[in-house]
């Protein structure tokens, strides 16, 4: 217990003597960034255990390790929560059920930083390919000496750890909404999974609900203007751009071929 004290201690002396380094690129992303890490590490880290502290830790030095994409995590941003301004909403984003209703809502300082985690570091991988004049590029695709590289977010993978009664499960159903249907790939697919379907379909719903305010007449049999629901799928009309989809699955379901998922939801992981 010590030694873990001791090691927490030493990492909160790295971070307060590196921090005003980095302190100019977190507040152009957005200012909840330091907000999240200096309430984290004082009062000694009363707010943070040890792996918290690690993980800002490790962040930091990512920065210095990686290429950044500070648009595509305020671009996140903007898609949930809307512009904001004064502390009002002003336009845009989605609205979360609160104990008031349906409510546009800001999101805490933990939860932009979750998606700084997420969205902010990139990584170029070599296709292993020449190019060739004429050839046909993807838009995360770029041309170097030659060689084709990919840009790629680094994080493939990550868990979200919250409380009871804090919103996970909408936060989740949020990223996988925006993801799927505005910043993600042209053909991205979302799976939300759990263990049981009744699970699975607490995410799917709060997905039906976004889909709703942005277009009110998807709940109709036929589907509406942009998206088509049903009970364990939404997918967009056909004549868009966008032709990505969002499935339910769940434990001793049938089997499904041919998912070639983007975003891969596991609700509930450590049940």
């Amino acid at each position: 217990m010590e030694n873990l004290k001791k090691a927490k201690l030493q990492c909160l002396s790295d971070i307060r003597e590196v921090l005003p380094l980095y302190a100019d690129r977190l507040n152009a992303v957005d200012p909840r960034m330091m907000m999240y890490i200096e309430d984290a590490i004082s009062n000694d880290g009363a707010h943070c255990n040890l792996y918290e502290a690690l993980g800002i830790r490790k962040t930091l030095r990512l920065m210095d390790s990686y290429n950044l994409d500070p648009d595509r995590v305020k671009r996140t941003l903007r898609a949930i929560e809307g512009v904001w301004q004064q502390g009002k909403h002003v336009r845009g984003g989605l609205k979360f059920d609160t104990p008031r209703g349906n409510r546009h809502v800001r999101l805490m300082p933990y939860q932009a930083w979750c998606l700084l985690g997420i969205y902010y570091f990139v990584t170029e991988v070599d296709m292993e390919r020449d190019y060739h004049q004429g050839d046909d590029l993807l838009p995360t695709e770029l041309v170097r000496d030659g060689k084709v590289y990919d840009r790629r977010r680094l994080t493939t993978e990550c868990h979200l750890f919250q409380t009871r009664k804090s919103g996970k499960t909408e936060f989740g159903a949020a990223i996988d909404f925006v993801e799927v249907c505005f910043l993600g790939p042209t053909n991205g697919q979302a799976l939300i999974c759990a263990n049981s379907r009744e699970q699975a379909k607490i995410a799917y719903k709060a997905i039906k609900e976004f889909a709703s305010q942005v277009d009110p007449s998807c709940l109709n049999r036929a589907g509406g203007k942009f998206f088509r629901l049903t009970a364990d799928e939404m997918n967009w009309q056909p004549g868009y751009k966008m032709k990505g989809d969002i499935k339910v699955m769940s434990a001793g379901g049938k089997k499904k071929d041919g998912l070639y998922a983007s975003v891969v939801h596991a609700d509930e992981h450590g049940s």
